[in-house]
This record gives structure tokens, sequence and C-alpha cells, in this order.
């Protein structure tokens, strides 16, 4: 008889409370104080380097190592994904007829701290090109926006429709579960033509080139944030790695394909093989290759792997392809279009004067 692994992880990381209502609010106001002291702080910094840069561009490399000590700049976009999080929780929480008690679950962190290690690299990719540094302040806020909401307006039109359309205020109520991995994709795509459009300007593809490289952690992250709440996974199986989910209260306790980490097995082969193209192979040069490459192996490998997944909702039952596959059969073909078309132009972007 085989022994199958019993996954028994609570998705909860920890509860905090239950306090008073006051207490609540206090708490909500620390995190928003702190959050604006450190938009302040950013923004006032900007404001001297660019004074200062009138005067001598080595007087501005001075200021920036004498100031702002007390916060690491990383520690910002951190404060900022976190605390968004944490706002959001709470006032999930104050609405369930006041049913306070604060959690804190494996899944909201680990979105955060997958956009999080997002910026960390494309900040790298782009100080690699020397780009503008605001750049990657402002690509920051367009991509945490464009990704939540995409996500899950994307769970509320592509899965539950029927119920959200009859309650729609509750596409608001995020706290209470529900975002789709290709209404994220969306989401993302939509904010980066504004961000093209009012930042960058150099090229719709030329973004993604970069972005996606991150993308594939974040993914990589999320899909173990999914493990962490014994959630989409997949058939029954006989291997010995089958999971047998005891936190899943509809269940069968039987084993399962574990398909998260399926998933996140090849969010990191991709990521792994962009990061190659880019520094071993200067692929970025070729407009859309990088792209291109990551289309393919996240929506192919994800296509594939629906096979052996559990339909997520009720209406995929009998379908020849379920939603999932669907959605990601045109992100395929716009990865193949993009490799057949940096393969045949030598064209490389130009380089922008810092």
């Amino acid at each position: 008889m085989l022994n199958f692994i019993t996954w028994n992880v609570e998705p909860v990381l920890v509860h905090i409370g239950p306090f008073s209502i006051g207490s609540y609010f206090i708490l909500l106001i620390i995190i928003l104080v702190y959050i604006l002291i450190l938009g302040y702080r950013h923004f006032f910094q900007r404001k001297e380097n660019k004074i200062s840069s009138l005067n001598d561009k080595k007087e501005t490399i001075t200021f920036n190592k004498k100031s702002f000590k007390l916060v690491r700049k990383d520690d910002q976009y951190f404060a900022y994904v976190a605390g968004l999080f944490i706002f959001l929780r709470i006032i999930g929480i104050l609405g369930e007829d006041l049913n306070i008690n604060l959690s804190i679950r494996w899944y909201g962190l680990l979105w955060a701290l997958g956009i999080y290690a997002t910026l960390l690299i494309v900040t790298r990719l782009f100080k690699n090109e020397k780009l503008p540094e605001e750049w990657v302040d402002k690509l920051f806020i367009y991509t945490v926006v464009g990704t939540i909401i995409g996500a899950r307006l994307g769970h509320c039109l592509f899965y539950e429709w029927s119920y959200f359309s009859a309650h729609p205020i509750e596409i608001l109520y995020i706290w209470h579960g529900g975002l789709a991995s290709h209404g994220g994709a969306i989401g993302i795509l939509v904010a980066m033509y504004f961000y093209n459009k009012n930042v960058s300007k150099k090229g719709y593809v030329w973004i993604f080139d970069r972005l996606v490289i991150g993308v594939a952690i974040c993914g990589a992250s999320i899909r173990l944030g999914n493990l962490m709440n014994s959630e989409i996974y997949g058939s029954v199986t006989n291997l010995p790695w089958g999971f047998i989910f005891a936190k899943d209260r509809m269940g069968d306790g039987l084993p399962h394909h574990p398909t998260q980490i399926y998933e996140m097995l090849y969010c990191l082969i991709t990521f792994a093989v962009t990061w190659w193209l880019y520094w071993k192979k200067e692929a970025y040069k070729k407009n859309g290759l990088i792209f291109g490459v990551f289309l393919i192996g996240i929506f192919g490998s994800r296509f594939l792997l629906e096979f052996i997944k559990l339909d997520q909702e009720a209406f995929e039952s009998g379908m020849l392809l379920n939603m999932g596959q669907i959605l990601s059969i045109p992100f395929v073909v716009w990865g193949i279009w993009l490799i057949y078309r940096s393969s045949k132009s030598s064209k490389t972007p130009k380089a922008i004067k810092s």
C-alpha cells in the first residue's frame, strides 16, 4: 500500500485578536500614516534630487548616500503591497457583522511577496539597461493595480458570472476569495498599455520582455498560496506523491495530483529560461522573444495541465476544453507569433539616454 502525502497545513498563518472595534481603527490609522510617511519621503527625496541635479550631478549622488537612511526604497514598495492587503482584510472583517478577528493568510502574504520579488527583478533589469529610475516606480503601481483588478474581475466574469451578475457589489469583496490568473494577465496587459502610453513610450511588447521575467516568479509564489489554501488541485491519482488535502472541507479524502506544485515548477522553469535568455543571449534586443517564450511556457503548460485538474466551476463539467484552457489558447498563439516575428526581425530597440 502506498503512503500518500497528507497535506494538513492551515491556510491562515497567524490569528491576531479578537480585538475591540476601536483597536482595529487604531491599527488601520497606524498603517495608513506609515504608508503616507513613506510616500512623502519618496516624493521629497525626488524633489530634492531634481534641485540638486540642476547644480551638480555629483552633488545628487552625495545627497542620495546621506539621506533617508531610516527607510530603504525597497521597503517602501513592500509596505505599499502589505498595507494594501492588510487594509482590504480589515475592511472585510468589519463587514462581516462586526465579527472581528484579524488573520494573516498564506495566500495574501505570498501574493505580496510575489509582487515584491517581481519588483526587485525588474529593478535589476532596468539598471542593467540604464533606464530611468522613476520608470520602475510607476511600473510597480501600474502592475499592482492592473493585476489585482484584473484577477478579481476575471474570476467574477469567467467563472462565477451567474452569481456576481445578481450580486455586483460583492465583486469588491476580494477578501472572500476568487482571483483568476488569466484575469490578472489581462489586467496587466491593459495596465501596460497605459504605462507605455504615459511613461516608457518604448513599445507595448518591449515592456513585457522585461516584466514577465519577474512575473514568472510571482506566479510561482501565488501557486504556493493555492497549495497553502488546499485549493485548485488535480484529479485522483495513485502516484506516490499524491496529496490528500485534509483541510479541504469539500474534499473526498482521496489522493490527488498536487497541480499547484506542478504549476510552481513550470513557473520556475519559465523564469530560469527567460532569465538565461536575457543575461546570456541578450534576447531583450530582439523585440518580443522573451515575452513569446514566457507566454508559451506559462500558458502552454497551463493548457496541458488542465487535463488533470478538477473543474473549478460546475458549468465546466462535460466541456471538451475547460475555461482555463480556452483562455490559454490566445496567449499561446500570441507567443508563437511573437517568437516567429522576433526571429525574422533584426531590429533592436534604441538605447535610452540617461
